[in-house]
């Protein structure tokens, strides 16, 4: 009797837990269908082509091109308007930028629900210093 009892005092208890972890909120208040609206500035005098590898959401091109996830190709001194959308509440993925003669470079985006700040942002990159991320804010590439 008393196993028994123990028993369902533990099922009680994770009841419990569960339903508060439910109703507490997480650190981003990103939710299915959100979006961001970015930018990509090319001050350079070269040709950029860029795609998109997204894992969660996708990258939608407006502007110099329209399409989604690329590839976009910007001429010299053009802007690409950029719009994040959510999968789940959260965007994810990675640029692949083709830029003159350098070789292909990566920028690893995230944002929403799955990361600490709910706008999308670069944080890792293996392009050159002519390729800034979040610059001028999070979310936002300039190619000079």
């Amino acid at each position: 009797m008393n196993t028994m009892l123990n028993g369902k005092l533990s099922l009680l208890v994770i009841l419990m837990v569960v339903c508060l972890s439910l109703t507490i909120p997480s650190n981003s208040s990103a939710k299915a269908g959100d979006s961001w609206n970015r930018a990509i500035y090319n001050k350079s005098k070269q040709s950029v082509t860029i795609t998109v590898a997204a894992h969660y959401g996708n990258v939608w091109f407006t502007g110099v091109c329209d399409t989604e996830n690329g590839p976009c190709t910007m001429p010299p001194n053009s802007t690409a308007n950029i719009k994040f959308t959510t999968t789940y509440g959260a965007t994810t993925g990675t640029f692949y930028i083709d830029y003159g003669t350098n070789a292909r470079c990566e920028i690893t985006y995230l944002g929403g629900a799955h990361s600490s700040e709910p706008a999308p942002r670069y944080f890792e990159s293996n392009c050159g210093y002519n390729i800034k991320s979040n610059t001028p804010s999070n979310g936002y590439l300039t190619i000079e």
